[in-house]
């Protein structure tokens, strides 16, 4: 009667059409997803992902219909920066970063950026000098688009402005080898610190991706649950089994000894993250990265989980 009636049949068709044009959707707008509220997590939970078999005991390639849903670590291909190849010298890369700092992309840390590149050109090819240098981009300069160019984002990685954890869209370059070339450099620490997974100051457990730029660095990754805590942090207990003998030992050593541990079988793995390769960090598996070369340049995109840990430290 209000000639909105339609057959049996017209409605399986439209139906149909319908199912079509949801398979059809990008990727850019299928990916987005709704963060909830922060559950916090034990180690039971990453026990129950072992059992249900979520930890892979040969990585797979990344794929851009997964995602970074997988739960194990996956390897795949990405673009070089552009500007910025793999060829490119320390100088030529400091100039790239130092064209960003120009245009802004830092935000309010563009004088720390620029402090830094000057302190990283000063020891760089100085004998016995060495050096870790991170330049935090300011998501809100950026658009989404332009953020997943600047980080290298792989297909199939959404970036979305609601998911970025504050501060962890960034470059990371090293000058020279040892301790003081990794994270845990500036404050002094035995390498066996830098044995960590990503957590965002809001409290929930991180997704990354790394990306390779110029020169190659080491890449050591042990599943959540390798290591006994009662609680989820970002920093693994140092009195535990197996990294409480490690402090004591010389900084080589003790690497190698980690590499052994990621090394056992459905425990982690090893690898050397090369200009163009990108590795997924699922949230929560811990990781330790040191550089090959004497020159490194990372970079690689970041998003929250909906798990949160007690603390940040």
């Amino acid at each position: 009667e209000d000639g909105l009636f339609v057959s049996d049949a017209e409605l399986v068709d439209m139906m149909e059409e319908l199912i079509k044009q949801g398979a059809s959707l990008s990727t850019a707008s299928a990916g987005r997803r709704t963060l909830g509220a922060a559950t916090e997590v034990s180690l039971e939970y990453f026990q129950r992902e072992r059992e249900a078999g979520l930890y892979d005991g040969e990585w797979k390639a990344w794929s851009a219909q997964e995602g970074a849903t997988a739960r194990s670590p996956r390897i795949g291909r990405v673009d070089t920066l552009d500007g910025c190849p793999s060829s490119s010298t320390v100088q030529e890369a400091i100039m790239f970063v130092n064209e960003q700092v120009q245009n802004g992309i830092f935000g309010d840390q563009s004088g720390q950026a620029g402090n830094r590149l000057s302190e990283l050109l000063a020891i760089q090819g100085a004998t016995g000098k060495a050096g870790w240098f991170e330049f935090r981009i300011d998501e809100n300069v950026l658009d989404e688009e332009q953020l997943a160019e600047m980080v290298l984002a792989p297909e199939g990685w959404q970036v979305d402005k609601s998911t970025i954890p504050t501060g962890y869209m960034m470059h990371i370059m090293s000058v020279g080898n040892g301790v003081k070339a990794t994270l845990c450099g500036r404050e002094g620490l035995h390498i066996v610190n830098s044995l960590h997974r990503d957590v965002s100051k809001c409290k929930r457990l991180c997704d990354t991706g790394l990306c390779g730029v110029v020169g190659r660095k080491r890449v050591v990754l042990l599943a959540p649950d390798v290591f006994p805590s009662g609680k989820v942090l970002r920093s693994p207990d140092m009195e535990c089994p197996h990294l409480k003998p490690l402090a004591n030992l010389p900084e080589e050593e003790a690497w190698q000894r980690l590499e052994a541990l990621a090394k056992t079988p459905g425990k982690g793995g090893v690898l050397d993250l090369e200009p163009g390769m990108f590795v997924f960090v699922p949230h929560g598996w811990w990781h330790a990265v040191r550089p090959i070369d004497d020159f490194t340049f990372i970079t690689g995109p970041s998003q929250l989980s909906n798990l949160g840990v007690s603390a940040v430290s």
